[in-house]
């Protein structure tokens, strides 16, 4: 057992999760997020980790980065910063001018 299987954390709709088990696109934006807004304490303490299982996983490359509409607070954090463009009625995250992601609708099950 890898350490990540061990390390627990609550999302954002309250479920508790190891690292191991998130899906690779919620591996990413946890990264996006660092990047993007702030670090948290999470992924300070756990950067290794993460920064491991997104190298195994993905050979190193991050997904897109896609927080989901009803992550309100993360979504307005982006908007405050000037991330946000809506274009053809999807809501894009543009960082320096390159577009990293988009925001996304709902989903019936969140990993």
């Amino acid at each position: 057992m890898n350490k990540a299987e061990y390390i627990r954390f609550k999302t954002f709709d309250g479920r508790l999760k190891t690292l191991a088990k998130v899906d690779d696109q919620h591996l990413s934006n946890i990264v996006h997020y660092a990047e993007n807004i702030g670090v948290s304490g999470f992924y300070l303490m756990y950067k290794r980790e993460i920064e491991s299982l997104i190298q195994q996983r993905l050979g190193g490359i991050k997904l897109p980065y896609r927080p989901p509409v009803q992550h309100i607070d993360e979504i307005q954090r982006l908007e405050s910063q000037g991330m946000l463009q809506v274009v053809n009625g999807k809501v894009l995250i543009k960082k320096n001018g390159v577009i990293i992601g988009e925001v996304v609708g709902p989903k019936s099950k969140q990993t």
